[in-house]
């Protein structure tokens, strides 16, 4: 029946209103098609055929079999609900009113199948999205290289997002001379250097200088071209810092001319992130501020939210942890907000290392989690491992080793899908974890990771990696050390003091280990470096670091079992 009594609550009915409505719909037969196209009528007399009905337009015209009205009407739903930030209500728009068109051989635009693309990428159906651009490029008119090389920059970071990073930067790099664009490695690619695209950006912020006057199809050509530099410039980041800085480079320097859009929006954002990391901190203020200040003019929360979290990591390599606190936070707001799950977990990889650091390991732990079952919902790879890597430093953070150790047991699969850092990163963090847990350290592991950190030439993040082999090292020599580990593990704290001294945020945590290293060695100035990385850590608020420096001085100070 359509009204049933629920027995187990008195005077209590349930009414099956899907039902009755099936029911009434089943008994009208032919005469239902008639009655859609009778309500799109009335909808269209009433509201006009305003963007609010265009959905419901749409379904009733599809309803009645009338396929062009249909596809029309669902394009402009689909149009509106993307500019409402609604991206699964817009990927299921747009896909009815593609289907609308197939089913009345209409012919479809390259743009409709790219905003159908946008919408399902935006709503995290990366696979679904990969074959509407794919679609997309299939319909390009000859000699369109922009949209070309736009598709094919879509299409490879949800290739970089799923770890298949060959299948995400070839055809992207084959497509780019034909849109003027520049090939690392290949022999007419200009000189672009990280040095010189930086001084153009404090140069045009000291002037003041406007942007080039282009006319639109420069315009349109040139943000291609700075989203694609900055899309390769991020995929290297996790496997080849040269690379990266070609490709980040070339992003800066129209990034700069262009000033302003979503390409140099997100571009200044990584100038930032990574200045930040290498201690270059005028760049890094100045790049930050650009960015929020031309996400803040476009009103694209998903820009400022990218926008917001990679400056808010900036604040931490700052040592700015109120700032780098409210900017996540801010990031993680929006995130929440609009549910956009591609961009949201970045997000919350990044909120999950900015919390690490506070020390407020509980909560990294929760947003990490909640990173990798977003990750592995939407077939995203890449950010399932920024979740790893999140949850490990919480792990590390709160003292609960084991869970490290189980964590770094990952490394192997990252590296063999190309994410090499994050792979080196995470044993970095296995080599400490173990030698909490296990009664004999292996330095000689934590060193093998220096090496091929410093190999891979991978400077940033370094304070964290030689921190950690010194750690081990003073762990382990409770037990006694080799000569040549000895000699290796002096070479490390000589030898990192430089890039120490770049980093605000690791500089504690880097000098009080090399402090620890020193005490365990019997020499009289350990004592003066544990005291001055502990006072640089608790000055910048590095909670996390101090709650694992205290952690390990606890182990070397216990009796040997």
């Amino acid at each position: 029946g359509f009204v049933t009594q629920r027995r187990d609550v008195l005077a209590t009915y349930q009414f099956v209103h899907d039902e009755l409505r099936e029911a009434v719909l089943a008994r009208l037969g032919e005469d239902l098609p008639a009655l859609h196209r009778h309500a799109a009528t009335a909808l269209e007399a009433v509201h006009g055929g305003g963007d609010e009905v265009a959905g419901r337009l749409a379904f009733h015209f599809g309803a009645a079999g009338d396929h062009g009205p249909a596809y029309r009407w669902g394009l402009r739903a689909g149009a509106f609900a993307l500019g409402q930030h609604g991206f699964s209500a817009a990927a299921d728009h747009y896909g009815r009113a593609l289907a609308a068109a197939d089913a009345g051989g209409l012919s479809v635009t390259p743009e409709d199948l790219e905003r159908w693309g946008d919408a399902l990428t935006f709503s995290g159906r990366g696979d679904q999205a990969a074959s509407a651009y794919e679609r997309a490029l299939d319909r390009c008119a000859p000699g369109d290289d922009v949209r070309r090389v736009a598709l094919l920059a879509r299409v490879a970071e949800l290739e970089f997002r799923a770890a298949r990073l060959t299948r995400a930067t070839s055809p992207l790099e084959a497509l780019l001379p034909r849109l003027g664009g520049h090939v690392y490695g290949r022999a007419e690619a200009v000189e672009a250097t990280r040095e010189a695209a930086e001084r153009v950006l404090l140069a045009s912020e000291r002037a003041g200088a406007p942007q080039d006057s282009l006319d639109a199809a420069e315009a349109t050509r040139l943000e291609v071209l700075c989203d694609t530099y900055r899309n390769l410039a991020e995929i290297a980041y996790y496997y080849d810092p040269q690379r990266r800085d070609f490709y980040h480079s070339l992003a800066c320097h129209l990034a700069v001319r262009l000033g302003t859009g979503r390409a140099a929006a997100q571009t200044f954002a990584l100038t930032a992130f990574l200045a930040g990391l290498d201690g270059r901190f005028e760049v890094a203020e100045v790049a930050g501020e650009r960015a929020l200040r031309v996400a803040r003019e476009l009103g694209d929360p998903v820009t400022l939210m990218f926008a917001s979290a990679l400056v808010g990591t900036t604040f931490v390599s700052a040592g700015d942890l109120t700032r780098a606190l409210d900017a996540s936070a801010a990031a993680w707001a929006i995130a929440q907000r609009v549910e956009e799950p591609q961009r949201m977990m970045t997000v919350v990889s990044t909120h999950a290392l900015t919390l690490a650091a506070a020390g407020r390991a509980d909560e990294s732990a929760a947003v990490s989690r909640l990173a990798r079952e977003l990750g592995a919902h939407h077939g995203y790879t890449r950010v399932g491992e920024m979740a790893v890597i999140g949850g490990c430093a919480a792990a590390m953070a709160a003292g609960r080793f084991d869970d490290a150790v189980a964590l770094a047991r990952e490394a192997d699969a990252m590296e063999r899908r190309g994410s090499r850092m994050l792979a080196l990163q995470l044993r970095s963090y296995g080599a400490l974890a173990r030698a909490m847990v296990e009664h004999r350290a292996r330095p000689d592991l934590a060193l093998d990771v220096v090496d091929a950190w410093r190999a891979g030439r991978f400077d940033s993040l370094v304070c964290n990696i030689d921190g950690n082999a010194l750690l081990t090292g003073a762990l382990a020599a409770r037990h006694g050390l080799h000569g040549d580990v000895i000699a290796r593990l002096d070479h490390v704290a000589s030898s990192g003091r430089a890039a120490a001294e770049r980093s605000r945020a690791k500089k504690g945590l880097f000098t009080a280990a090399a402090g620890l290293y020193a005490l365990s060695q019997g020499r009289d100035e350990g004592r003066i470096l544990l005291d001055e990385g502990l006072a640089y850590a608790l000055r910048y608020g590095m909670r996390g670091d101090l709650a694992l420096l205290a952690e390990v001085r606890a182990r070397i100070e216990r009796p040997p079992p």
